[in-house]
Parts: structure tokens; C-alpha cells; sequence
């Protein structure tokens, strides 16, 4: 069996530390978890140049849900960091894995 992945997801910013942080915060979430945890943002973030963020280009949830069909998993584990759209977050995964 495959490990889950997990992405710990904020609303997104065009600000580089907001990416930055999320990036501590989910690997702060991955050690005390013992799993891979992936900062990934809503929207926004994709557009912040990567010079800004370490030369790692921030990841929305498009993007990464885009690949899906391609990912030899069984579990993805969805840890919202905001409070806008929550319960409308599982619809829109759905739909962007079934595209």
C-alpha cells in the first residue's frame, strides 16, 4: 500500500513569504505526522516568481489535481488552512480529478 498524500492548503497570495510559510508550516505538519505533507495553495500563488520562493515554483490546486489521473495512490489528504470555500473544497477536487 502507498503512503497517503497530504497537502496542507491555503487560500493563496501573491506574496512570497505567505508560500513560504505554508512550506514551513507543512513540513513542520510532516514531521509530527511521519507523512509527506505538500504546501499547495487555492489560487494566486502560482504567479509569484521563483526566484522569490528559493527557485521552487509555488503550486495551486489546478495544477496539482491536473496530474491526478497519472498518481499510483490511494489516499489524498486535503488539510484546509483557511476558512473561505471549505465545504465547497471536496466539489472542486472531484472535478478537477474526473477532467
Amino acid at each position: 500500500m502507498t503512503a497517503p498524500i497530504v497537502f496542507l492548503v491555503d487560500n493563496g497570495s501573491l506574496r512570497p513569504q505567505a508560500t513560504l510559510a505554508l512550506r514551513v508550516l507543512a513540513e513542520a505538519l510532516s514531521q509530527r505526522v511521519d507523512l509527506s505533507v505538500e504546501a499547495v495553495s487555492l489560487l494566486h500563488s502560482h504567479r509569484i516568481p521563483e526566484q522569490a520562493l528559493a527557485g521552487v515554483p509555488a503550486t495551486i490546486v489546478s495544477v496539482v489535481c491536473g496530474s491526478a489521473s497519472s498518481w499510483d495512490i490511494e489516499t489524498l489528504c486535503v488539510c484546509h488552512f483557511f476558512w473561505g470555500l471549505v465545504w465547497r473544497s471536496p466539489i472542486i477536487c472531484r472535478k478537477l480529478w474526473q477532467s
